[in-house]
């Protein structure tokens, strides 16, 4: 401890102070003073295991040093393949594989066209194995096996060395729609040397159709009126430097039309043709006859389209070469006709033959426009007709040519028809008989008729135009079917019993034969059907075997079921009958009286051609025999 003058510490002057008696008269001296030191602490209490101070030898965790090794590792593997990328290396990639196809891009369908392949080999190393595997679009035809179609080829190719480059050359016929494109794709399956891994690269390359291989072209009415028979004329053209192989055709008709025939007929149905194969200029036609029916202002749509036959079904097409749509306007007729028989307008009507039918053909001008020089003409077809009844008002008929025609020299009105005018022409015919006497027989029996109008109407140039509406009706005869009811005592085929005349409280059976014979129609569903009087029984007994026939007793019925009647039954033959037998027992107040042996007879059955209900009756018969040869008159009278 430092010492302060006179050999004293600070201390011991302070207890000299404090303890000398009456204290020691103490200097003044002068004070110290304390000086400010910036120190920079806390300002908050700090724990005492925070401020233990860290070892600087403490160890890394385990799962920190993994993480890092990570991070290294992933930074080491980053830089090497950017090497390899950037600088190239050994390591064989399909992308090391260039693949380029060497042709036109635009072809005209059905021609031949050649490509080139060039395959360009980058990788170090050699390709060995290599299969070059190519799929053509659909149609596609080999240039060598003419119509053979190409589908997926498989060609193998020798080595090619790192850096080198191989080419392939191909052929083919390519087809399709006019605007559509196509697509071949090509695949490269290859190995490396040392190595069982196949490696592929694939290539795919587009043709665009320019032109098709054939030309169609439709020609049909812009316009017509609903009903009006419409004719369709398709012309294919081949359009190619190549034969066209498996060609067809198909036709898809609008909702309202009804096909009649074709010229060549459809080789499927009504609708598909097959055109087989057609040359370089080759020309094809076909001729469609068909109704179109429809609403006014209604447009129909008919789709024509022709292309190659698909190899699995030989009714579609595979591959669509061209197509064509085709439209045309329903309107009201120029010269509106309306056909009426005995009063029906009905487009089929059915009716009993040999009786006279009154045809009435109103006409109307639908045009804004006067017609003139008008002529109706209908033309009558029909085995059936009997010609010699044909009679006509105001016109000509022509037996020759089975035609009625009306002109502005026989009718006056059709000279010239003014806008919305209307009128008439009539005329009336009948059958033949079903029952022919020693000719054939008529099966089913129709009468057709056409009526064509023609007139000349000027158009808005101003020039002169023919225009012409079509209506056709069918008359169908319903079969002429002939039902026989008789009854006998001394004939038939039973031995009938008891007196005749009959005698009063007396049973005498008689013979009940039914009958039919039918002409031109098979009639189904058929029956004959009657009641018996009172005091006539059923015997229980009936014949052939082979014929239905039963009795309802509590009804008192007997029915004869038929069921099909063939047309023809009975002539030149034996007709369908049956027989059966009934007794009778007069009364006391039936004496001098002739009695009812069975009450009407009815037939019903259904015309299958004419589409009909076919029903008749025949009269009660009773005891006056007039059918029976023996019968003498008088022994139908009741005696006592």
């Amino acid at each position: 401890m430092a010492k302060e003058q006179g050999g004293k510490t600070p201390l011991q002057n302070l207890s000299h102070k404090l303890y000398t008696r009456g204290g020691a008269r103490t200097s003044r001296t002068d004070r110290g003073y304390l000086h400010p030191n910036e120190v920079d602490a806390p300002h908050g209490w700090i724990p005492k295991s925070s401020a233990k101070k860290k070892s600087p030898r403490e160890k890394m965790p385990l799962i920190t040093k993994l993480f890092f090794a990570s991070v290294v590792f992933f930074i080491a593997s980053f830089a090497v393949t950017l090497i390899v990328f950037i600088g190239g290396s050994n390591v064989v990639s399909s992308k090391n594989v260039s693949i380029a196809l060497s042709g036109p891009s635009t072809i005209e369908a059905g021609s031949a066209v050649t490509l080139q392949i060039l395959i360009e080999n980058n990788n170090d190393v050699a390709l060995e194995f290599i299969d070059l595997i190519i799929i053509f679009p659909e149609g596609t035809r080999s240039t060598q096996s003419k119509g053979e179609e190409l589908r997926r080829t498989r060609t193998s190719l020798d080595t090619i060395q790192a850096g080198a480059t191989a080419s392939q050359t191909i052929s083919a016929i390519f087809f399709g729609q006019q605007g559509s494109t196509k697509e071949l794709a090509l695949e490269l399956e290859y190995r490396t040397e040392g190595s069982n891994a196949i490696f592929v690269a694939s290539k795919t390359h587009e043709i665009t159709i320019t032109e098709s291989p054939i030309n169609l072209t439709v020609e049909s009415l812009k316009e017509t009126s609903s009903g009006q028979e419409i004719p369709l004329t398709l012309v294919l053209r081949g359009n190619g430097e190549e034969v066209i192989n498996d060609l067809l055709l198909r036709v898809e008709y609008p909702f309202g039309y009804t096909f009649i025939d074709a010229t060549p007929s459809p080789s499927f149905g009504d609708s598909v043709w097959r055109i087989g194969d057609l040359p370089p200029g080759g020309e094809r036609e076909i001729t469609i006859r068909g109704i179109l029916d429809g609403q006014d202002g209604e447009e129909k749509v008919f789709r024509i389209e022709s292309g190659a036959q698909s190899s699995s079904d030989a009714r579609t097409i595979g591959v669509v070469y061209n197509s064509w749509l085709s439209s045309i306007l329903i309107g009201r007729p120029f010269l509106g006709l309306q056909f009426r028989l005995n009063g029906s307008i009905l487009d089929e009507y059915s009716v009993a033959s040999e009786q006279e039918l009154r045809a009435q053909i109103e006409w109307v001008n639908n045009t804004p426009a006067k017609i003139t020089n008008a002529e109706i003409e209908i033309k009558l077809s029909g085995e059936v007709l009997d010609k010699a009844t044909v009679s006509v008002e105001k016109g000509i008929y022509r037996s020759s040519e089975d035609t009625i025609l009306w002109t502005g020299s026989t009718n006056e009105a059709l000279r010239e028809i003014e806008p919305g005018r209307v009128g008439s022409v009539n005329f009336s015919f009948s059958s033949r008989s079903l029952f022919p006497q020693g000719g054939s027989l008529y099966k089913s029996p129709t009468i057709h008729m056409e009526v064509s109008a023609r007139g000349e109407r000027l158009s808005e140039e101003g020039v002169g135009r023919e225009i012409t509406s079509v209506v056709s009706r069918e008359i169908r005869f319903v079969s002429n079917l002939a039902l026989g009811t008789r009854a006998l005592y001394f004939d038939g085929p039973f031995a009938n019993r008891g007196g005749i005349p009959p005698r009063k409280d007396n049973e005498t059976t008689y013979t009940i034969v039914w009958s039919v014979v039918n002409s031109s129609n098979t009639v189904s569903n058929a029956k004959v059907r009657a009641t018996l009087p009172e005091k006539v029984r059923w015997m229980g007994v009936a014949t052939p075997s082979s014929e239905k026939i039963s009795y309802d007793e509590r009804q008192r019925s007997v029915v004869w079921d038929l069921g099909v009647i063939r047309a023809g039954a009975g002539v030149g033959s034996d007709p369908r009958e049956v027989s059966f037998q009934v007794g009778l027992t007069p009364s006391i107040n039936d004496v001098g009286e002739r009695m009812m042996l069975i009450n009407e007879t009815e037939f019903s059955g259904s015309d299958e051609f004419a589409e009909v209900r076919i029903q008749k009756t025949n009269r009660a018969l009773d005891t006056n025999l007039f059918s029976d040869p023996q019968y003498v008159s008088g022994q139908g009278t009741v005696i006592e």
